[in-house]
């Protein structure tokens, strides 16, 4: 059952009620004027960010209220092979589809830095990105390493891997980064965080650009920018499957070796929920049981690591940090 508490005022309601008392009667008429109606109010402007996006899922809550459907476009695809009925189903499709896309939620980043508005992704090509929506609990690491300035990222040209919806990194620019450029291989997430960039107007400070760790270990990088070296990498819960791992750290060698970037850090769960840090942990040479009461280190290849537990965990789960350069040590914190 979809919860509908708090639309009963909704402007939308009556509207779903006549064409929803039309379809079930068969009046294709009433169906037809109501439905032309409902795409009138959904193409209003929004009178604040995300409010079509608003409309759009309340026309879904109240649809699955009234015609048991799970949503207003699975109601609406069969009227696509009614003549009378295909033009206004359409349209009424693509506004929906379209409205979704302008989503956008608050998130709060912490007291010293405030709240971000964060536009919503409305696909995305990898299960490890949820439905494009989900702030990971590795994110939610990061930006309090961000907000208590244990990164020390005041004036520093920030790099993100796999930026997702770019939050940590609109963190960045809200602690004081000097540039951040938001990278991932979606584009409809690039897309997301471009978006975001605007509403929170941090153009001047963060940008966006298209990587592929794959294409990146591979080959020269690509989209970054070519007249500064990024002080700092940063990734938070990139890391799931054995291959992320391996293109992770094969990335972050990359840039720092060959003097794209100055150091990285990651913050991870735990290997025990991730296959992708227990191959990391492998690779570097980690020994879990130590790292449970000391802070562990070492060289691979030509960077030198060094990693921790967190000190908070997040929704009861365990993080760690780990940091990557040619000569590192971890902050305090």
């Amino acid at each position: 059952m979809q919860d509908v508490t708090g639309l009963e005022d909704s402007l939308l309601l009556n509207l779903v009620e006549k064409a929803a008392t039309g379809f079930r009667t068969h009046d294709t008429l009433q169906l037809e004027l109501a439905l032309n109606e409902l795409l009138e109010q959904l193409r209003r402007p929004g009178a604040w960010p995300g409010e079509r996006a608003q409309r759009a899922k309340e026309v879904d809550l109240l649809t699955g209220r009234e015609l048991g459907m799970d949503s207003a476009t699975t109601w609406l695809c069969p009227m696509l092979l009614r003549e009378e009925l295909a033009e206004v189903a359409e349209a009424l499709i693509e506004e929906l589809a379209a409205a979704k896309h302008e989503e956008v939620i608050p998130i709060f980043l912490g007291e010293s830095l405030g709240s971000v508005q964060v536009s919503v992704a409305s696909k995305v090509s990898d299960w490890t990105m949820a439905d494009g929506r989900f702030l990971w609990h590795g994110a939610r690491a990061m930006i309090q390493l961000i907000s208590t300035d244990s990164l020390k990222l005041r004036g520093l040209h920030v790099l993100e891997l796999g930026a997702g919806l770019g939050v940590v990194g609109m963190a960045c620019a809200k602690a004081g980064a000097k540039t951040v450029l938001l990278t991932d291989y979606d584009d409809d997430l690039l897309s997301a965080c471009n978006r975001s960039i605007h509403l929170n107007a941090l153009d001047s400070v963060v940008s966006t650009a298209r990587l592929d760790w794959d294409d990146l270990v591979a080959g020269s990088p690509t989209g970054l920018a070519t007249e500064y070296v990024y002080d700092a990498v940063v990734g938070a819960d990139i890391i799931y499957d054995a291959r992320h791992s391996s293109s992770v750290l094969g990335s972050v060698a990359r840039l720092i070796g060959e003097d794209y970037a100055r150091e990285a850090w990651l913050v991870t769960g735990e290997p025990e929920k991730r296959e992708g840090i227990l191959h990391l942990d492998s690779v570097l040479g980690v020994d879990d049981a130590k790292l449970s009461v000391a802070e562990l280190s070492g060289t691979w290849e030509q960077l030198s690591w060094q990693v921790r537990r967190l000190a908070e965990t997040v929704d009861g789960r365990p993080q760690r940090l780990y940091h990557f350069a040619k000569d590192c040590l971890l902050p305090e914190g």
